[in-house]
């Protein structure tokens, strides 16, 4: 189940855990950034500023999850540097090396020189290791849809070997 609240520039978003699509939309242009790195893709710009495991700071227990699911916090900032008024929905998949994960959207409104400041809940399995965020756009160029593919980080493992001096 999916559940979307939206606070004046602030929305959050619990999304489900379940099979994704492990390959964008065939018509998308799908740009690669890291995290934290400021992407244009159509008519917006976008960054996302931290992708991590919830924490008490994040107030999760306002956001009910089954005893096998974690909460993964999503902070980002979307800007229309271009249009006089965006409208449109945005699609965000949170996928691990097999493309399974969380998906959440919203629909969004967003003035010309204005910023909308993203956060985001994704309700995943606690062995979940994310490992893209791709997120798309459906109206954000009319002539050229895109998307952008974040890429994630791998964890570090507790169990690598340290180097030896």
């Amino acid at each position: 189940m999916l559940f979307i609240l939206a606070a004046l520039v602030t929305v959050v978003a619990f999304g489900t855990s379940g099979a994704g699509d492990g390959s964008p939309t065939p018509q998308a242009t799908v740009l690669t950034a890291a995290l934290g790195q400021t992407v244009a893709f159509g008519d917006l710009k976008i960054k996302i500023e931290d992708l991590r495991a919830a924490t008490l700071a994040d107030n999760p227990h306002h956001y009910p999850v089954a005893p096998d699911e974690n909460l993964v916090v999503m902070h980002g900032i979307l800007s229309n540097y271009k249009l006089p008024s965006f409208s449109g929905v945005v699609s965000y998949r949170l996928e691990d090396k097999k493309g399974y994960g969380a998906r959440a959207w919203e629909t969004l409104n967003i003035q010309q020189r204005t910023t909308v400041h993203l956060h985001m809940l994704f309700a995943v399995e606690k062995d979940f290791v994310p490992a893209l965020l791709l997120v798309e756009c459906s109206s954000c160029n009319a002539s050229h849809y895109t998307a952008v593919q974040f890429t994630i980080p791998a964890p570090a493992s507790a169990a690598s070997p340290s180097p030896s001096p």
